[in-house]
This record gives C-alpha cells, structure tokens and sequence, in this order.
C-alpha cells in the first residue's frame, strides 16, 4: 500500500475539510473519495498485527492483503459518518450517546450479515481511528524524506476543538437515537 501522498499534513487538512464542516455535523454523502480513501487506508494501516476477541481467538492481520479486511468505500463512508457523530458526542461531553452510537453501529453492521470477521474488526478500527483524528487525541505526522507515517498520541486535541453548543447537543443526541433505534 502507497501512503507517501496522504502523509503530508497541509494534504490532511485538506482532505479531511470534508468531514469537518462548518456545521460540524458530515454527511455521509458529502465525504469525497480521496477523504474516504485516506481514512480508510490509514485505519488499516494502523491495525495492530494481532488481535484477540473477546471470546479469547486471536487474529492474526496480514497487512500485505488489506483486501481481505476493507470494506466498500460506500460502507466505509456511512461507518465514517457514525463516527464522526461518535467523535462529537465526545467533545461535546456526551459519553452515553458516543457508547449508544458505537454499539448502534457495530449491530447494523453484524445485523447486516455482509462482513466477516476481518471486515468486522476492521470497521470497529476505522470508528476508533475518526473518533480518535477528529477528537485531535491522535495526530499523523511525516518522518523524513522516506514518508513514514507516525502517529502521536496527544492529550490537548479536545482543548483545540469548538465546544459544543446546546443545540447541537440535542440534535447530536436526537441523530444518535434516532439511528440507535433505526
């Protein structure tokens, strides 16, 4: 997988303009392929090289086929936009809503019958991973000419971020029940 483009941090600002929008709520539909691409490549790339569930299996994660683990762009972009509401119900201090809309998603996706479990793990890393890039808890930088990807854990990323306001904490939570529900 080629990530040297997608590495340079005036480019992620860019591309990621997007899901950030002056609303601050992003519709699936309004995220375009180079922002699903980047998201969804740098999720995967940052699975760890194993994981164990909780029923205690341990899967093993072949980084050299990301196909056996990636999902459609068309269902990356709607676990993206959850994601992004998962991402606001934190900043705006909203725990209960963030845990309903993760839970939510994770049955939609299994209630789907599609995914298998690779796909399944994978679209719970790409939740985690625009939950953790859009809350600023996480940042990417470049490492030299070679165009390695870092990734920083930061702890001031939520400081940097508009709070939320009353109307959007109830819409939020309004969105999120109304797709928990849905």
């Amino acid at each position: 997988m080629h990530f040297g483009w997608l590495a340079r941090p005036a480019l992620m600002g860019a591309l990621l303009g997007g899901l950030m929008t002056a609303a601050g709520v992003a519709r699936a539909e309004e995220l375009n392929d180079k922002t699903v691409g980047w998201l969804t490549e740098h999720a995967f790339a940052l699975l760890p090289d194993r994981f164990t569930t909780a029923e205690q299996k341990v899967i093993k994660i072949d980084h050299s086929k990301p196909e056996e683990y990636m999902v459609p762009p068309e269902a990356a972009r709607e676990v993206i936009k959850i994601a992004y509401d998962s991402a606001r119900a934190q900043i705006c201090h909203l725990i209960e809503k963030q845990r309903d809309n993760y839970q939510a998603m994770l049955k939609h996706q299994q209630a789907a019958g599609k995914w298998n479990e690779k796909q399944l793990l994978y679209i719970k890393q790409l939740h985690l991973f625009v939950v953790q890039f859009s809350t600023g808890t996480i940042r990417l930088t470049q490492v030299g000419d070679n165009q390695k990807v870092e990734v920083i854990q930061t702890t001031d990323g939520l400081n940097k971020i508009k709070p939320c306001t009353d109307e959007e904490k109830k819409a939020l939570a309004d969105r999120i029940d109304a797709y928990a529900k849905g």
